[in-house]
């Protein structure tokens, strides 16, 4: 049994991932606030704020097959590669299509340029600034890649796709929920207006 380490995994898209390891046969530990949702019905999870010094002292002392971090926040990327990164076999820092310069470009891939991490308060900066920050760790501890992705059976779908199940997703929770990330409400009322043309 795999044993994997998730750093989030009680909302949106870290507990989904959570759900479908757990399925896997996987022993899936979030570590979390546990604020934004809890973690699915199987996993454990070990409830701390990451900006805590000792965020990592009850899961540091474990081997991991693997660690799954899904934070854009520098401090937090940084701090959880220096107190897991020799337990960890197999290391995924989840990245964002935030992260590209244009969104005009069809069919664009990992070797695609990205934006200049200048604002860290832009979710898309912040994201390629921790990648920066995975990296430097070892340069092949980390690769931006979506091969293991679609060796898994992950399947790449269109805009159009992606657009759609994310706003059935947001429709689903909620669209006037408050949000940590992503675009603004101006924004994404008028890619809303747009979708539902």
């Amino acid at each position: 049994m795999r044993r994997t380490l998730i750093l989030g995994g009680t909302a949106w898209l870290g507990r989904e991932i959570a759900t479908q390891l757990l399925a896997s046969g996987n022993a899936v530990t979030c570590l979390a606030r546990g604020s934004s949702g809890s973690a699915p019905v199987g996993a454990t999870l070990e409830a701390i704020d990451r900006s805590d010094p000792e965020a990592y002292d009850r899961v540091k002392q474990q081997e991991w097959d693997d660690v799954i971090e899904l934070s854009y926040d520098q401090g937090f990327v940084t701090g959880a590669l220096r107190a897991l990164a020799s337990q960890a076999a197999h290391w995924t820092l989840v990245s964002s299509v935030s992260v590209y310069s244009s969104n005009a470009e069809p069919h664009a891939d990992e070797t695609a340029e990205v934006v200049v991490a200048v604002n860290l308060s832009d979710y898309g900066h912040a994201k390629v600034a921790a990648e920066k920050v995975s990296t430097e760790v070892d340069r092949g501890f980390t690769r931006r890649s979506n091969a293991a992705f679609i060796s898994a059976g992950g399947v790449l779908r269109s805009l159009d796709d992606t657009l759609t199940g994310s706003l059935e997703y947001e429709q689903r929770c909620g669209l006037d929920r408050e949000r940590r990330s992503g675009l603004s409400r101006h924004d994404e009322l008028a890619l809303l207006e747009i979708l539902s043309r």
